[in-house]
């Protein structure tokens, strides 16, 4: 689907170069999220996610935009759902068909975490069932380091293989690692 996606929006939008010999270029990227420490709650799976960007590549570096959204289900109804924003630079110290990447950004995020149900049975006559899940969410400030690959740098279309480091300024620190592919046009 996501391949599809990006020959139809490669075949319909070239680049278009601003003043000053800026690109200007639209993206989406598929993730795995994998989360690092406790601050995702009991739902520490694999999780998967995807984003769009916006970004304005020049000779040495490209400045973006980027909404993404990441979810991880868990046992017994466990998840967490992962949402962001973030303003960023990607570094490009070399050209070429396959081009080194390094950068990082600041962001606002939204994480909802749901631990797992646990259900309650009341009552001796007459018996009921209850069933809770602990649930907390949050906004937060968050910052990200990123390194990778972005191939075909200089074509209509660019693919890029990213990892990330990212890290949200809340009560527990959420952190985690996410590893992405997307294309550009």
């Amino acid at each position: 689907m996501l391949s599809l996606l990006a020959i139809a929006l490669a075949a319909t939008s070239t680049p278009t170069v601003e003043s000053g010999g800026l690109e200007r270029r639209f993206g989406l990227e598929g993730s795995l999220f994998l989360p690092v420490n406790d601050g995702f709650g009991a739902a520490r799976d694999l999780g998967y996610g995807a984003a769009v960007s916006a970004s304005l590549h020049g000779s040495f570096a490209s400045f973006g935009l980027q909404f993404a959204l990441h979810f991880g289900p868990g046992e017994r109804t466990a998840r967490y759902v992962d949402l962001g924003t973030s303003l960023g630079v990607l570094l490009t110290p070399i050209d070429g068909p396959v081009t080194p990447v390094f950068g990082g950004g600041l962001g606002v995020r939204y994480i909802s975490v749901r631990g797992a149900a646990d259900e309650v049975e009341l009552g001796t006559v007459i018996r009921t069932h209850y069933r809770t899940a602990p649930s907390d969410s949050t906004f937060g400030a968050g910052a990200q380091a990123r390194g990778g690959v972005l191939f075909f740098k200089d074509g209509p279309m660019q693919m890029s293989l990213i990892g990330e480091y990212t890290a949200v300024f809340t009560d527990g620190t959420p952190q985690a690692f996410v590893i992405s592919f997307g294309v550009s046009a």
